[in-house]
């Protein structure tokens, strides 16, 4: 029997009794924690210990050559891509001192600016800061502020002061801030900053790319939808000194695996096309429930992976995920994701009956990847031939009125669907019209404005 056989052999054995007593020496809690830092439906920082991160090559290459060239860097698209994920993990790549500040519904200037402030935990602590309340030159220590003015006071005192302080800031303290601290000033939740405050941030972009401009100060801007339209229309000044990035779901039934079997090593799994124990049929299957489930959003693969590996390690104490396990947690989710969207087709229906061009856009989408990003001109070309580009445009501005689609872009010429989750059933519902001809809403959907898939 071959050697090189053998020793991989006993690897593999070796790495199961390890694995194994690694399980049942361990805390459900911690083997959770694991799997919730892997699988984090949150924003991540891909490059850090024990975080899984799927590379995606052509955005991350567009964001560092921004960085490099003191670019400010809009960052939008559907909700649930990895936008924000992109950005923090390509900022710590970089290795880039930043601050991230997560924009609410009634943030206003003032709290904006509050936020560079961190309260001290000591009862007591020295204070440093140059410049007084009112002072044209303010620099605060970079951020967790503390103050120096020769003598100790509270940290109640302090903080109540630096409250001041940030209360008198307009545009050129805050850049004066950032460029004094080498700080990237990340965004984030942008679709939430009303008007006053997007005018506010457009003028700090401005200014750091005149008379502030450092080459490790830059702006970060996250947001979903039509965030990138909202700056460049307060400020067509901006192009050229901002970088647009659209991110949209994964492209390709082998990268959604790829996302998820990339979890799975992390946790050290064995899973179908890991090992000679999983068939070619079972990687096959697999590949195409996990495409049918989650559509290739980031975010959905991320909450199927913590169910699948949930059930095998916490629950069955397992090392080895089968296609059974994949299987049955796919369904699971794409009937939980029916469920959530269902609510929506009868509006989606009012929207394309009697209008063929809809039908046709949609249909194109459908083809391409409903959960890539295309432009304009490229659903011009593609419908075009069989309707005016007149009805055409009228057509798409109806799905974009209806909250279907969304437009980005410097010219809004970027077009991408809002709720990625609901277009991908939709596309699969009328794609599998027959699965669903029991269900009253879906099966009526599928029936009266099936599209020629």
């Amino acid at each position: 029997m071959n050697v090189n056989y053998l020793e991989s052999l006993l690897n593999i054995e070796t790495s199961i009794y390890i694995f194994m007593k690694n399980v049942q020496n361990s805390d459900p809690v911690n083997i959770g924690r694991e799997i919730n830092k892997v699988f984090s439906t949150y924003p991540r920082n891909g490059s850090e210990r024990g975080a899984s991160w799927l590379h995606r090559k052509p955005l991350e290459d567009e964001f560092n050559q921004a960085l490099v060239a003191g670019l400010h860097i809009v960052v939008d698209g559907p909700t649930g891509a990895g936008k924000s994920s992109l950005a923090i993990t390509t900022l710590e790549k970089q290795k880039r001192s930043y601050k991230l500040i997560q924009v609410t519904e009634f943030m206003d200037w003032l709290s904006f600016c509050r936020m560079f402030i961190e309260p001290q935990k000591n009862p007591t602590i020295s204070t440093k800061i140059a410049g007084s309340v009112g002072s044209e030159k303010l620099i605060l220590p970079k951020l967790n502020v503390a103050t120096e003015i020769g003598t100790t006071s509270k940290a109640s005192d302090d903080f109540d002061l630096l409250q001041k302080v940030v209360a008198t800031w307009q545009e050129h303290q805050m850049c004066e801030f950032l460029t004094a601290n080498e700080l990237t000033l990340m965004i984030d939740d942008f679709e939430n900053a009303n008007d006053d405050l997007v005018s506010r941030i457009v003028g700090i972009c401005r200014l750091l790319t005149e008379s502030y401009r450092n080459e490790t100060t830059s702006v970060v801007i996250v947001g979903t939808n039509n965030t990138s339209a909202r700056l460049f229309s307060k400020a067509p000044s901006l192009d050229g000194r901002m970088t647009h990035i659209c991110v949209g779901t994964l492209v390709g039934q082998g990268v959604s695996w790829q996302f998820l079997s990339l979890g799975f090593k992390k946790l050290r799994l064995f899973y179908p096309g890991s090992d000679k124990f999983s068939t070619k049929q079972d990687l096959i299957q697999s590949i195409d429930a996990v495409q049918k489930a989650t559509g290739g959003l980031p975010k959905s693969l991320n909450d199927l992976g913590k169910k699948i590996c949930s059930k095998v390690l916490v629950q069955d104490g397992r090392e080895r995920i089968a296609y059974s396990d994949i299987k049955e947690a796919c369904n699971s989710h794409f009937t939980k994701s029916i469920s959530e969207c269902k609510r929506l087709f009868p509006g989606i229906a009012r929207c394309v009956k009697d209008d063929p061009a809809s039908k046709d856009i949609l249909n194109f989408l459908f083809d391409n990847g409903v959960g890539n990003i295309v432009s304009e001109g490229e659903i011009l070309y593609a419908v075009s031939p069989m309707h005016s580009p007149e009805i055409v445009l009228d057509s798409l501005d109806t799905l974009i009125k209806h909250g279907f689609l969304a437009r980005t872009g410097r010219n809004e010429e970027f077009i991408f669907p809002t709720d990625p989750k609901f277009a991908h059933v939709l596309g699969y519902v009328v794609a599998n019209e027959s699965e669903f001809k029991k269900d009253a809403v879906l099966g009526e959907f599928g029936k009266q404005y099936r599209l020629p898939m």
